[in-house]
């Protein structure tokens, strides 16, 4: 995870779950 959390430093929390949920193959609902 702090892979795409380094990545994604200037990028709203937002989008960085959205990676994150894509990456995972998880709904970004799931997570919020």
């Amino acid at each position: 995870y702090m892979g795409y959390i380094e990545q994604g430093r200037n990028v709203p929390s937002l989008e960085i779950l959205e990676k994150i949920a894509k990456a995972i193959k998880v709904k970004l609902s799931d997570l919020v």
